[in-house]
This record gives C-alpha cells, sequence and structure tokens, in this order.
C-alpha cells in the first residue's frame, strides 16, 4: 500500500467586514480594509497566519527547499558598466554583502580591482552608529578618477568624494580594499587615494554631475540639506581641484522647486549642455556658452536626452515616436542651438 501524504491544513479563516466607497460613480467593495489597522483584531490575525505556515512546513520539507532557495537568491548582483578609454567601471555586491562594491577592470574578461568597498567602512561594522552607503558614482573621461556620492543615514546630503584610480602598470593590482589602518584609506582599495571631498552637497546624483574635458573638475548640481528646508534650492556649480573646495563658480542658481536640471559635457570640446525636466513630460536643453544659456531644444513636451561622442551629439527622444526614436547631429550644430 502506497502510503500518502497528509492533507494540506486549511488556513485560518478571514472576517469580512465589507467597507464601500463610491469612487468617480462606481460603488467600490472592500471586505478586507480592517486589514490596514494595527489593532489587536490584525496582530491575532498575523499570529495566525503565521503559525499556519509553520504547521504547513512544520517537517524536513523545509530544510529540503532551504538549499535551493538560498542558491537561488544568494548571488551577485551586478550594476550597469561604464566604460572610460578601456577601463570598465561596475558596481558588484557579492552574496551576503549589505553594500555593493565599485571596481574597475582594464579588459573585458580582466580581473576586477576594487576601488571602493563600504562593507569595510568603520561605520558599517559599529551598530551604533549610522550606516555609510556609496549611492553613486561618476568616473571621469579618462578614468584617472572616480567622483561618488557617500551619504550617511540615507539622507540625501551627499559628500561628494574625488577618489584617483590607480594604474595597475604601477603595481596596484591587489583586489583588497581596506589595507591601510587610516581612516582616510578604510575601504578603499590599493592605491587608491581620496584627492578632494566636498562635504554636503545635497541631492546631487551621477545624472547631475559631469566630468570637464581635462578631467581637472567636474560641473554639477548642488542642492540646500533638509536640515534647513533648501533640498529644493539648486545650484549649478563649477568644481576644479586646483581650486580647491572653497573657490566653486556659480554658474546658475536655480529655485523652481518641480524642476530638477541635469548636465552633460563634451569629452573632446568641453561644451556644457545643461537639460530642466520635471521628470515627467518635456525636456528642455541649453548649452552654456560665453557664461549665459543658450536655447538648444525648448517649447516641446517630448522627453529627451543627450550623450556626446566622436564629434557628435546623440540625441534619443520620444517626439512624434512612442517607442522613441534616436537621432545625431555634430557638437557644432547643437551648439549652435534652436535645432
Amino acid at each position: 500500500m502506497s502510503r500518502q501524504s497528509a492533507p494540506a491544513p486549511s488556513p485560518p479563516e478571514t472576517k469580512r467586514e465589507v467597507v464601500t466607497e463610491t469612487l468617480h460613480g462606481i460603488d467600490v467593495d472592500d471586505p478586507y480594509r480592517w486589514l490596514e489597522g494595527d489593532d489587536e483584531a490584525v496582530r491575532e490575525w498575523v499570529d495566525a497566519q503565521n503559525a499556519h505556515v509553520d504547521e504547513a512546513l512544520d517537517d524536513d520539507l523545509r530544510d529540503r527547499l532551504r538549499p535551493r532557495f538560498e542558491d537561488l537568491v544568494e548571488v551577485a548582483d551586478y550594476g550597469p558598466i561604464a566604460v572610460r578609454e578601456g577601463r570598465y567601471f561596475a558596481t558588484v555586491r557579492e552574496p551576503g554583502a549589505d553594500h555593493a562594491r565599485l571596481v574597475a577592470r582594464e579588459a573585458p574578461d580582466g580581473a576586477d580591482r576594487v576601488l571602493v568597498d563600504p562593507n569595510a567602512w568603520a561605520a558599517n561594522r559599529d551598530d551604533d552608529r549610522p550606516p555609510r552607503s556609496m549611492a553613486w558614482y561618476v568616473p571621469s573621461h579618462d578614468g584617472d578618477r572616480v567622483a561618488v556620492g557617500v551619504t550617511e543615514g540615507g539622507d540625501e546630503n551627499y559628500d561628494v568624494r574625488v577618489l584617483s584610480v590607480p594604474d595597475p602598470s604601477e603595481g596596484h593590482s591587489g583586489s583588497e580594499a581596506g589595507e591601510s589602518d587610516s581612516d582616510a584609506a578604510e575601504g578603499y582599495g590599493l592605491g587608491v587615494e581620496e584627492v578632494a571631498v566636498l562635504p554636503e552637497r545635497g541631492r546631487v546624483n551621477a545624472g547631475s554631475l559631469a566630468w570637464e574635458a581635462d578631467g581637472e573638475g567636474f560641473v554639477y548640481v548642488a542642492t540646500g540639506g533638509a536640515a534647513d528646508g533648501a533640498q529644493m534650492d539648486k545650484e549649478i556649480r563649477r568644481f576644479r581641484l586646483a581650486d580647491g573646495t572653497d573657490e566653486e563658480d556659480v554658474l546658475l542658481e536655480h529655485d523652481d522647486q518641480h524642476v530638477w536640471p541635469r548636465v552633460t559635457v563634451d569629452p573632446d570640446s568641453g561644451l556644457l549642455a545643461v537639460a530642466f525636466s520635471e521628470m515627467v513630460g518635456g525636456t528642455e536643453w541649453y548649452v552654456h556658452v560665453d557664461g549665459e544659456l543658450r536655447p538648444v531644444l525648448t517649447d516641446t513636451d517630448a522627453e529627451t536626452s543627450v550623450q556626446f561622442h566622436g564629434g557628435t551629439a546623440f540625441v534619443s527622444t520620444d517626439h512624434g515616436a512612442p517607442r522613441r526614436r534616436l537621432l545625431a547631429c555634430s557638437v557644432d550644430r547643437f551648439r549652435e542651438g534652436d535645432l
């Protein structure tokens, strides 16, 4: 006689308390609105459901399933790759790690070199300190430097740290971070040096920071902090390594709370292009020439992005194209404006 498994126990019943709302002229019944509360009845329901799950899995089934699920879940998480002059940058979060590391390699199939490992930062090993995370990074056009956005406690008031990327031919080929005992080098890979730190620059991100053509500075969008209610106040600034953090040039002040600027720089000519959008709807593009913004693409509801490469401006847009289209013109034509 074959042995049959006992039938699975039925889950606890869930009571129905119908709440009817009229939305746009239609009556909508919600019999489980009461589960959105935080009272004793909800807690008892949750406890009963958890007990049912434990009873259903209270045999060797869970132990037999666990290894397979762990294999499926515990995998490395790879971020997009940024290529700069033959150097490949990416973030990689290893299985079980709380934070992704920033790595670089010299060839598509080359070995990863760790540039930044937030898991090694002291703040992330001390339960009494707010956690510190690396939210974004932007390599310079030549790949010799990288700007990273660092925040503590999950706020949106980023420190911008400028790091040098060591040349592996100079002997910095190790993959381990945090080799130095000094706090400044903690969490950085071998040979990585902190070139500059711009503290508390607000909500700057990877889309609002662009390296200049010579790799000696960048343009970025800084905001105020949440403490003084100024996170919507925006300035487009130019930072040059030779001038230091106290000598930044403010190129533009922008106080429209609903519109966010983005910046991009042509790596050949150094042309600065600035986009303004409300994150949905139309995008307006300008170029910064002779200290002023010259309109390029304005008065449109189309969403548009621009990238420069090899003397060409590549324009991706949904103007008259629900599935988008890719256009191109010379950088010189883009600089002239009024496309």
